[in-house]
């Protein structure tokens, strides 16, 4: 009886050791990707602003040369407008996972709560039960 009660015992420590392993491993990569999230936007970010230097450079050295087109203006304006649409979009898809990967890390622990609430009721209704 009392082997059995330190086998359980034993398996619910390794579940609980397991747990908080992987919580911290959840946590680690967690802010991973916020780190990774936060380095591509910040790179994002400087590259949207040397190429709107750029462009707005290019646009001020010649703007006398096309004022007389004005179909040339309206495409770059469209390009700087794709160009801010892709990185909102990117900006979205990782915001998005980084939702995504908090949303499995709650379902991971609603998961091994209930392991561990299924095998604490095991362990209760064999008569092992605390009093």
């Amino acid at each position: 009886m009392t082997d059995r009660l330190d086998r359980i015992e034993a398996i619910l420590e390794q579940l609980a050791a397991t747990q908080a392993e992987h919580q911290q491993q959840f946590q680690q990569q967690q802010q991973e990707t916020r780190e990774e999230f936060q380095q591509q936007l910040q790179e994002s970010r400087e590259e949207f602003q040397q190429q709107w230097q750029e462009t707005r450079q290019i646009v001020e050295s010649n703007a006398r040369a096309i004022a007389a087109n004005s179909s040339e203006i309206i495409e770059l304006r469209r390009s700087q407008e794709d160009f801010r649409a892709s990185i909102e979009d990117i900006v979205g898809m990782i915001t998005t996972q980084a939702e995504e990967a908090e949303r499995d890390r709650i379902e991971f622990r609603q998961t091994v709560q209930s392991i561990l609430d299924a095998l604490t009721r095991r362990f209760n209704s064999n008569g092992h039960g605390t009093d």
